[in-house]
């Protein structure tokens, strides 16, 4: 019992405040970023991992408000687990996939765990039964809504080797019935990230070590291929990667907008890595490509296609001194980059690992992932304007000109805009005076 009490006070969060318009959130132990949501209530949820010192993880669900702060959190410690993906389901629960490590002899098992709008488990705290049966390594990752009111993930099976075996599309009701739907992809392939299509379907991403290609595979409904296309550099001794989640997504015209990194050579020798933007057209025909980012090593992680038409995308900048920071990029319908944003510069003593974006209501934007400072890892949280530039989520007010103005950093002089409303208005009493048989 002594054991459990400790773990639990390990457990719990802090919430902590760097720059403006930054939060983070952990405890003594290392908190890994998987993947955040914006939930139905203005707030967000946020999935990870916990690892405590003796090398155990257990899955960490945390709700923070509008505001960043924290609401509540569960961790699924009966559990010695990974989660890897999250969304919020039409009854405001969360489906959770990730896997089991396996214990002695016995291999990694996935799991899809669903909870209530408050963390509680409803189903799913056990191994998911593999369909067929394998004694293989299994591991689950990207969850998505499907328009016929379910979730769809995928499976992966792994040989003991680390080879890739299969990977299969699941597709599950409310209820956690599944249905297995096998997919006729090499096992050179891995898939890395896949989303439901506006035609039901869903788009795949995928990566192949040997010969550094990528992949973009098409199927309907049922997981039958409808096509596939391969990305590869055409330039000699240039590699092509992906990382593991939120890389591809369908955008308004029909195509589809992919992101990673790649080496960027000299002479045939590479010299450092940029990342990229692939965009299609709906079958997967390469429209354009651009890279982004400075001389040393940068990584693209997620990309969104944003309201203007355009595309916002995260990933992490290799400063001169050989530290990764939160590296924002915003470009036009094609690709041109327009501005870009380098966050946490003035921290000389935090690393970033920037993993996922999303577009607020309000135009700004929303990035998660990791801050490791003094080999202590937290989960971290950026909100900006429309430009990129931090912004405090504090409402505060100011009477600038007889009118309300939130100055976005949380120095306003009202806390309220009712409080500034009552105090910001000016009534002018009309006066006359008689000057020359008129009124003036």
């Amino acid at each position: 019992m002594k054991q459990l009490y400790t773990l639990l006070i390990l457990l719990i969060p802090f919430v902590g405040f760097g720059q403006l318009g930054e939060f983070t959130y952990g405890g003594f132990d290392n908190e890994g970023f998987r993947d955040f949501e914006k939930t139905s209530d203005g707030g967000y949820a946020v999935i990870g991992n916990t690892y405590s010192m003796n090398g155990t993880s257990v899955v960490y669900l945390l709700k923070i408000d509008e505001e960043a702060n924290e609401e509540w959190f569960q961790t699924f410690d009966n559990l010695c687990c990974e989660g890897n993906s999250l969304l919020q389901y039409s009854d405001d629960g969360y489906f959770i996939t990730g896997f089991k490590n396996g214990i002695y002899d016995t291999p990694n098992t996935s799991l899809l765990i669903k909870t209530d709008y408050a963390g509680n488990p409803e189903f799913g705290t056990e191994p998911i039964s593999s369909s067929p049966p394998s004694s293989q390594a299994e591991k689950t990752y990207s969850i998505q809504k499907t328009l016929d009111g379910g979730v769809a993930y995928i499976n992966r099976r792994i040989s003991d080797n680390g080879i890739e075996l299969h990977e299969y599309l699941i597709k599950a009701d409310y209820s956690d019935n599944s249905n297995n739907l096998n997919l006729s992809i090499d096992p050179d392939w891995d898939i890395y990230s896949f989303e439901s299509t506006s035609d039901s379907g869903f788009i795949m991403s995928g990566y192949r070590y040997q010969g550094s290609a990528l992949l973009l595979y098409k199927t309907d409904k049922y997981g039958v291929e409808e096509w596939s296309s391969t990305i590869q550099s055409t330039v000699a001794d240039e590699y092509l990667y992906l990382a593991n989640f939120n890389n591809i997504q369908q955008t308004t015209d029909g195509g589809y907008i992919l992101i990673g990194s790649r080496d960027i050579t000299s002479m045939q020798i590479p010299t450092h890595k940029n990342i990229f933007l692939h965009k299609t057209d709906q079958y997967g025909t390469t429209q354009w490509t651009q890279n982004y980012g400075g001389e040393l090593n940068d990584f693209g992680y997620s990309v969104k296609e944003d309201v203007d038409g355009g595309f916002v995308l995260i990933g992490t900048y290799q400063t001169n001194d050989m530290m990764n920071k939160p590296f924002l990029v915003k470009t036009n319908e094609i690709g041109e980059e327009q501005w870009s944003r380098i966050y946490g510069q003035n921290d000389s003593t935090s690393e970033y690992g920037a993993y996922s974006i999303k577009i607020n209501s309000n135009g700004g934007y929303i990035i998660g992932g990791n801050k490791t400072t003094q080999n202590n890892s937290d989960i971290f949280m950026i909100f900006t304007d429309s430009n990129g530039d931090t912004v405090s989520l504090q409402n505060s007010w100011n009477c600038v000109s007889n009118s309300c103005v939130d100055p976005m950093d949380g120095t306003g002089m009202y806390g309220s805009i009712e409080e500034c409303e009552a105090n910001c208005s000016v009534v002018i009493e009309d006066s006359w005076n008689c000057l020359n048989d008129e009124i003036g």
